[in-house]
């Protein structure tokens, strides 16, 4: 675990023979979690979020021995939905479907 200067927490992450393994977060410097994630043998694994500054997600979505796997679902800073993409294999695939900050879906 580090922290920053201010004392709070700025990683959190765990090795397992020389490789991340375990839960993996981040922090602002403001205290407000960044990044929540996990790691199997080295590779990014499981649920993944990131969080804007100000506490609100940004994007959400399954990782795979490294690879983005299914839905992946971005937001704008304001909370509103800006994309939801598939994926395979760290590929978009399927269905993309985009929205303005205002709410309005894109054509």
């Amino acid at each position: 675990m580090t922290w920053y200067e201010n004392g709070k927490p700025e990683k959190k992450e765990k090795y397992n023979e020389g490789k991340q393994d375990g839960k993996f977060q981040t922090w602002y410097e403001n205290g407000q979690i960044q990044n929540s994630g996990n790691y199997i043998n080295g590779y990014e694994d499981g649920l993944w979020v990131v969080w804007y500054e100000n506490g609100r997600k940004k994007k959400e979505g399954i990782i795979k021995n490294g690879s983005e796997q299914g839905l992946w679902v971005t937001w704008y800073r304001n909370g509103q939905k800006m994309s939801e993409e598939n994926y395979y294999d760290g590929k978009e695939n399927g269905k993309c479907t985009s929205w303005y900050e205002n709410g309005n879906k894109k054509k």
